[in-house]
């Protein structure tokens, strides 16, 4: 073989190592988790959660308590207009201050699924809010509105995100 032949074969199979590299990190595994426990009798219970189970578990324990409240107010001449934006400034409001409860805790604060969903698509993890509180001021042309969450949808809304 020729040094060009040489190199082109060592081209070849770098290449194809590469490709079959990424091919097998692109595939996620779903990781088993186990908790284990000892009965009243000593005996070793077992339960075997999947990671999304775990994560959810953990979220649903952190935010059951929790109800979660975004506030908007947005000045305008026209109140649709004023009330669109001073819900998208809630619904922000409302997500950045789930991600505050949410990272404040140890269980969940190096969790890479939780950190990222909360880092890009925080907004979309809010739906299904109750108005709490809305005004229209005529003269003051401001809309102000309140929003709650309860924090078990939040949690529910994350993993649906993560799976």
């Amino acid at each position: 073989m020729s040094t060009r032949q040489t190199l082109m074969f060592i081209t070849v199979i770098s290449l194809a190592l590469m490709v079959a590299g990424c091919a097998t990190t692109a595939v996620d595994e779903k990781k088993v988790v186990v908790e284990k426990k000892y009965g009243p009798d000593g005996t070793m219970v077992s339960k075997t959660y999947s990671e999304n189970d775990k994560i959810l578990y953990d979220l649903k324990r952190i935010l059951e308590k929790e109800t979660v409240r975004g506030k908007g107010k947005f000045k305008h001449e026209t109140e649709s207009m004023a009330r669109v934006a001073a819900t998208n400034l809630a619904i922000n409001d409302l997500a950045a201050k789930a991600g505050e409860i949410i990272a404040s805790q140890d269980v969940t604060l190096y969790n890479d699924k939780v950190y990222s969903v909360m880092r890009t698509e925080g907004r979309n993890i809010v739906k299904g809010y109750d108005v709490v509180y809305e005004k229209w001021d005529q003269d003051k042309q401001e809309y102000e509105i309140i929003i709650e969450m309860r924090g078990y949808k939040i949690a529910e809304e994350i993993v649906k995100k993560i799976k």
